[in-house]
């Protein structure tokens, strides 16, 4: 009996935690659509209603939204780095990174753009070139343990273990409980340590 009391607790809990969410997101998206209703060339709130869709998984709709955005204001940078990403997720990296392109004349500073433009590169093996970018991220966002993260693994793609091992070390200092950067300065440092001589 008290088990059952408890998984019943337990899945009345998670029907209210659902509704809760999901009443949330409705009040949400009515937030962003009572904003448009007052002003209808509010970028930031067809931006936001995007996102919402987007992380409901309804990309097309995210795409409309994001367009919209852009269109409301053409100097909207992360309007056009939100389309990156979508372009991405289609697999679509010359439009993303176009896209990506956009954003950073708009906006140089944008860690995001960066980023999106730094993986962007990865997945076409320009890792020269996804260099650059992910420098530029950390500078822009120096506290982020997944940018240093990526950008030791572009290092190691690059030949240059140690410098790669600097940035594993740093995105540990940031996130110790970070265990991919753990695996990969295990690795690196193994690679870089020196061969015991066999003659």
């Amino acid at each position: 009996m008290g088990a059952r009391f408890i998984v019943g607790a337990v899945m009345v809990i998670f029907a209210y935690l659902s509704t809760s969410q999901a009443c949330n997101w409705h009040d949400s998206v009515a937030l962003y659509r009572n904003g448009l209703a007052v002003n209808p060339r509010s970028f930031v709130c067809y931006n936001n209603l995007g996102k919402i869709y987007e992380s409901r998984g309804d990309d097309i709709y995210a795409h409309e939204l994001y367009a919209k955005a852009v269109q409301m204001n053409p100097n909207f940078a992360v309007g056009y780095t939100n389309l990156a990403g979508l372009a991405m997720v289609a697999g679509k990296s010359d439009e993303a990174i176009s896209l990506f392109q956009i954003a950073l004349k708009e906006q140089p500073d944008c860690g995001g753009a960066h980023a999106g433009l730094a993986n962007a590169l990865m997945s076409r093996h320009e890792y020269a070139a996804a260099l650059h970018e992910w420098v530029a991220t950390v500078k822009f966002v120096p506290d982020s343990a997944r940018a240093r993260y990526t950008l030791g693994l572009t290092l190691m793609h690059l030949g240059e273990d140690k410098k790669a091992i600097v940035q594993f070390q740093d995105a540990l200092d940031l996130q110790p409980s970070l265990s991919v950067a753990k695996e990969m300065l295990r690795q690196t440092a193994s690679r870089a340590e020196p061969k015991p001589n066999t003659r």
